[in-house]
């Protein structure tokens, strides 16, 4: 029921990134005063079919974000660190003699060592990965703008490495905690953040499953082991394990 849920979101993104675009146009018009730019982005969402409003719909966008995680998650199996490692173009695929085609996922794995690496994914995979790409575009901009804000106060400050270290991640968000110029700083989610995003999705989808990270790894490992086309050699070497 979660994944359904979460993948009923994803095929409906491009439609609300679409709208997220319109609006954005708006908000970066600086000739425009603060009540026009407001009035323009309800009369946008109206003419688009969004009668809920600018907070419903801002939050409509970021369950984009967790229900990306959901299918992800669930149909590679991945730690969540290894999400959490992943930017944008990670996706790539091959094709094989027989003109069978593979989808993989680049990240990084340190658990066991394993640093870059990749994992093989089924293509809904990897079409949530590109709504994601698309998605993180804005936060991508709000931090490189951060690390130009610094470089031209003080071109030796050492926390450029902060924003440096989440640039070009897809699985990020705007930190509660304030940043130098005031604003809220954008960071890659922690593991604490994610299980408050994923039992949030739950709830507004009317389930009550206590969800966390944790769990759609155990759950691929289980529907890999019983599958009747589960192979616990490979299984093994998708999880970056060292032994069974």
């Amino acid at each position: 029921a979660i994944f359904q849920a979460a993948w009923k979101v994803v095929v409906e993104a491009p439609n609300l990134l679409d709208l997220r675009d319109k609006l954005d146009s708006v908000d970066t018009d600086k000739t425009m005063s603060r009540h026009t730019r407001w009035s323009k982005r309800r009369k946008i969402l109206e003419e688009n079919g969004w009668m809920s409003g600018a907070d419903s719909f801002d939050s409509a966008v970021v369950r984009i974000r967790s229900a990306c995680y959901i299918v992800i998650a669930s149909l590679s199996g991945c730690r969540n660190h290894e999400l959490a490692f992943l930017h944008a173009n990670a996706c790539y695929r091959t094709i094989d003699n027989d003109g069978e085609t593979y989808w993989w996922m680049r990240s990084v794995s340190t658990k066991t060592g394993e640093g870059r690496t990749e994992w093989m994914i089924p293509l809904a995979a990897s079409e949530a990965l590109k709504i994601m790409d698309r998605w993180a575009i804005p936060y991508q901009a709000a931090l490189s703008a951060e690390i130009e804000r610094r470089r031209q106060k003080n071109p030796n400050d050492l926390e450029i490495a902060e924003p440096q270290r989440h640039r070009g991640a897809i699985f990020v968000c705007r930190d509660s905690r304030r940043g130098p110029e005031g604003g809220r700083q954008v960071r890659t989610l922690t593991d604490r953040s994610w299980n408050v995003s994923l039992r949030e999705f739950a709830k507004a989808n009317g389930i009550t499953w206590k969800l966390a990270t944790h769990q759609f790894r155990r759950t691929f490992a289980n529907y890999a082991a019983r599958s009747q086309f589960g192979d616990l050699r490979y299984l093994k070497e998708h999880f970056k394990h060292w032994s069974f």
